[in-house]
């Protein structure tokens, strides 16, 4: 059987975390070999998130941007060689939510397509568009310790439009989505 990537999206407090747990303990069930991933990947580059724009939401979002970016990168040379080793492959975000996010901070999906150099990374086999009400999303995280800067409701409710908008871009097949219009796409 051929790896299968699945990428779970969507916006903070939809419950990503909760659906990759249940799929992963499903797929272990079945016998099957699964590696388990969440962007950011790298640590280093999480941290360096703290630091741009002195830690606060929007205020070097091209940084932010750029360091996305790069964990995508080299995210995609880990997704390259576990597609070798396992038989799913289930992360947390990926590339798509760049777009999310990108959006959110003022950015074209031109850009975003630019940036990212999207022709270059691998492209998933399932993605996952998880939305929810901003309110309700935000009630779920807002006491997290390990929040990140991003987790304030006037984003969520920001990032949940943007969730939707660019589930709606891939059926339309935007030219800067097309990797993810040969995915299955489920909008829950």
């Amino acid at each position: 059987m051929k790896c299968k990537w699945i990428i779970i999206t969507g916006l903070d407090g939809s419950g990503k975390t909760t659906l990759q747990d249940d799929l992963i303990n499903y797929l272990k069930k079945q016998n099957k070999t699964v590696k388990r991933y969440h962007s950011p990947y790298d640590d280093y580059l999480k941290s360096l998130l703290d630091l741009s724009g002195n830690g606060l939401p929007l205020k070097d979002s091209y940084t932010d941007f750029l360091i996305f970016a790069l964990d995508h990168r080299l995210q995609n040379y880990r997704i390259k060689e576990a597609k070798e080793q396992y038989d799913y492959i289930i992360s947390q975000r990926g590339p798509v939510d760049s777009f999310v996010h990108a959006s959110v901070w003022g950015f074209s999906y031109e850009e975003t397509y630019s940036i990212l150099r999207m022709n270059e990374l691998e492209t998933c086999e399932i993605l996952i568009h998880l939305n929810a009400n901003p309110e309700i999303a935000y009630e779920r995280i807002k006491n997290d310790k390990n929040a990140d800067k991003y987790e304030y409701l006037e984003y969520i409710v920001e990032q949940s439009k943007e969730t939707k908008k660019v589930f709606l871009e891939i059926q339309k097949e935007n030219k800067y989505l097309a990797q993810y219009s040969k995915s299955i796409n489920i909008y829950i």
